[in-house]
């Protein structure tokens, strides 16, 4: 792997780590606070689904994003 696999595959393991932070966040928050934690789930998963679909674009195979379900994280209530 090149320096800039291993940047990409730290980025994209630091934003997924976040997502689950914010699923955990979600689980026990106020109900008058879910809407800006949705919020910010949201726009990690704007990123990370146009990182998925650039790096198949570009053949640089990220297992970590391939593996995981980000449409998961848009129904958390």
């Amino acid at each position: 792997m090149n320096k800039y696999e291993n940047y990409l595959i730290d980025l994209v393991s630091i934003q997924l780590e976040k997502l689950k932070e914010l699923e955990y966040e979600i689980s026990i928050c106020k109900e008058e606070d879910k809407d800006y934690i949705k919020g910010q789930i949201m726009a990690y998963y704007d990123v990370l689904a146009i990182m998925k679909s650039q790096s198949d674009l570009f053949n640089i195979l990220i297992s970590l994003l391939a593996e995981t379900d980000l449409e998961r994280y848009l129904t958390l209530k």
